[in-house]
C-alpha cells in the first residue's frame, strides 16, 4: 500500500496543500516524474499484491468471495420470488410491491445506521450480526406462512423483508470492505456470486416447491442451513486478509473508520463522488428500464394461445438480464474499465431503446414471436452495463490511492445507500408511468383482444 494511501483524510489535505505549494515552484519534468513514479508504484502495488498470494490461497480465496456473494444476496433474491405468491396466500395481490419497496428502504436505513454507529465493531462481529438477522428473516417469513390471518402473516412477511434488506446491505459492505486487504481482483469474485443468485434463487425455490412438493414453511427454515457456510467463507477471508495486513494496523484502520457527519460526507463527495454518482446513475436508469420499460414491452400478450416465450416474456427477459449481470460482475478479475462513465453513458442509450420499443413496440410488431426471442439478449445488456460499473466502481473505490482509508468504509455505504435512493426513485416512477402516461390502454387498444404470438 502506498504511503499516500495509510493517511488519513486531514493529512491528505495538509499534504495536498503543501504538494501545491510545490509545484508552483518545481519544474515540468519534475511533475512529469512524479506521475509516472505514482501510475508504477499503483500498477506494482496491484501486481505485488496478487503475488504475495500463492496460487491455491486466491483459489480458494476466490471461492470463498463468490459463496458470500451467492449466500448475501440470495436471501435477498429470494424474498422477490415468493413475494407474489406470499402476497396471493394472504389476499394482498395488489400490495405486492410492498415487499419491495420496505426491502430497499431496509437497506437504505441500515447502510445509514452502519456509517453512523458501526463501523468501529470487527468485521467478524459485524458478520455475526448480519448472519442472525438473516436467519431471524427466514424463520419470520416461516412462521408467517402458517398464519391463517390474512393481516398478520402478511405483516410478518413483511417483517421478514425487513430483516433481509438489513442483513444484506450489511454483509454486502462487510465484504466490500473486506476486500480492501486483499488482490483487488477477488472483487470479481464477489460480483460473480452475486449475479449467480440471481439466477439460482428462483431455480431454488421452484426446486423445492414444484418437484420435492415441500411446502413453504420448510422451504424457508431450510435456506437457514447456508448460514454456517457463510460464516466459514467469510472467516477465511477474514483470516487471510489478516495475515496480510501489519499487525494491529487493520484494527486500527476499523477503529479509525471515520462516522457519517457533515465533514466525512463533504470528504467521500470531493474524493469519490464521481465514482458514486455513476454507480447511483447505472442504478436508476437499470431498475428504470426493467421495472418499467420491459414490464411495458411485454404486456397484451394471449398468455394461454400464444408461445411458452411470449407468454413468458418479461421472466425470460430477467433471466438474460440476471446473465448479463453474472458475466459483467465477474469481469473485474479479468479487465477493469478506468473510464467509469462509459457503462453509465451506454445504460442511458439502454433506456432511450427501451423507452422507444415500449410506447411504439417497433420489435414485437416488426418481428412477431422473434422480437420475443431478441428481447432476451437485450434484456442481457441492461445486465452488463449495471455489472460492470458496479464491479469497477466498488475496484476503484477499494484501490484508488487518492481516497483516505479513513474514509473507504464510508465511501462503501453511503454508496449503497445512494443506489437504494436511486432505486425507489426509479420504481416510484415507473409506478406513476404505468398509471398515467405508459398504461396498457395508453399504448396497447383495449378494444381488441390480447395479441397472440406463435
Amino acid at each position: 500500500m502506498s504511503v499516500r494511501s495509510e493517511r488519513s483524510s486531514d493529512e491528505l489535505e495538509r499534504l495536498d496543500s503543501k504538494e501545491s505549494e510545490l509545484s508552483q515552484t518545481s519544474s515540468s519534468s519534475s511533475i512529469v516524474d512524479i506521475d509516472k513514479d505514482k501510475t508504477a508504484a499503483a500498477e506494482s502495488k496491484e501486481c505485488s499484491s496478487e503475488q504475495q498470494m500463492t496460487r491455491k490461497t486466491y483459489v480458494w480465496c476466490f471461492v470463498a468471495t463468490t459463496v458470500c456473494g451467492f449466500i448475501n444476496n440470495t436471501g435477498y433474491n429470494f424474498v422477490f420470488t415468493v413475494s407474489q405468491d406470499l402476497a396471493k396466500q394472504f389476499h394482498h395481490e395488489d400490495a405486492m410491491s410492498s415487499f419491495s419497496m420496505v426491502l430497499l428502504a431496509a437497506c437504505f436505513g441500515m447502510t445509514i445506521l452502519h456509517s453512523k454507529f458501526f463501523l468501529h465493531y470487527s468485521f467478524l462481529l459485524r458478520i455475526i450480526a448480519c448472519l442472525v438477522l438473516q436467519t431471524l428473516a427466514y424463520v419470520l417469513l416461516a412462521i408467517a406462512c402458517k398464519m391463517t390471518n390474512d393481516n398478520t402473516g402478511f405483516g410478518l412477511s413483511l417483517a421478514g423483508a425487513v430483516c433481509t434488506g438489513f442483513s444484506q446491505a450489511l454483509g454486502e459492505v462487510l465484504n466490500l470492505s473486506q476486500l480492501h486487504h486483499l488482490p483487488p481482483s477477488l472483487v470479481g469474485g464477489w460480483g460473480l456470486g452475486t449475479g449467480l443468485s440471481g439466477i439460482f434463487a428462483p431455480l431454488i425455490y421452484m426446486l423445492f416447491l414444484n418437484v420435492f412438493h415441500w411446502s413453504r414453511f420448510v422451504i424457508m427454515l431450510v435456506m437457514n442451513v447456508l448460514t454456517p457456510i457463510y460464516f466459514c467463507a467469510f472467516w477465511y477471508i477474514n483470516r487471510q486478509a489478516n495475515k496480510r495486513t501489519v499487525k494491529g494496523a487493520k484494527d486500527d484502520e476499523t477503529a479509525n473508520s471515520a462516522e457519517l457527519n457533515w465533514q466525512s460526507f463533504k470528504g467521500v463527495c470531493k474524493h469519490a463522488g464521481f465514482i458514486i454518482f455513476n454507480l447511483v446513475a447505472v442504478y436508476f436508469l437499470e431498475y428504470f428500464i426493467q421495472s418499467g420499460f420491459m414490464d411495458r414491452a411485454s404486456i397484451n400478450v394471449d398468455t394461454v394461445h400464444s408461445s411458452y416465450v411470449a407468454a413468458n416474456a418479461y421472466e425470460m427477459m430477467l433471466i438474460g438480464y440476471n446473465v448479463g449481470v453474472t458475466i459483467s460482475r465477474s469481469s473485474v478479475t479479468f479487465f477493469r474499465i478506468k473510464w467509469i462513465w462509459v457503462p453509465t453513458v451506454l445504460q442511458a442509450g439502454n433506456a432511450i431503446f427501451w423507452g422507444f420499443e415500449a410506447t411504439t413496440h417497433f420489435i414485437r410488431n416488426g418481428l412477431g414471436l422473434a422480437g420475443f426471442y431478441l428481447y432476451i439478449p437485450l434484456a442481457a445488456i441492461i445486465g452488463l452495463m449495471g455489472g460492470l460499473s458496479y464491479v469497477n466502481c466498488m475496484y476503484q473505490i477499494q484501490q484508488k490511492d487518492d481516497i483516505p482509508d479513513d474514509l473507504r468504509q464510508l465511501a462503501v455505504n453511503l454508496g449503497f445507500a445512494s443506489t437504494n435512493i436511486g432505486i425507489v426513485l426509479s420504481s416510484g416512477l415507473d409506478l406513476w408511468l404505468a398509471n398515467t402516461v405508459l398504461s396498457q390502454c395508453n399504448i396497447y387498444d383495449c378494444s381488441k383482444p390480447p395479441q397472440i404470438y406463435n
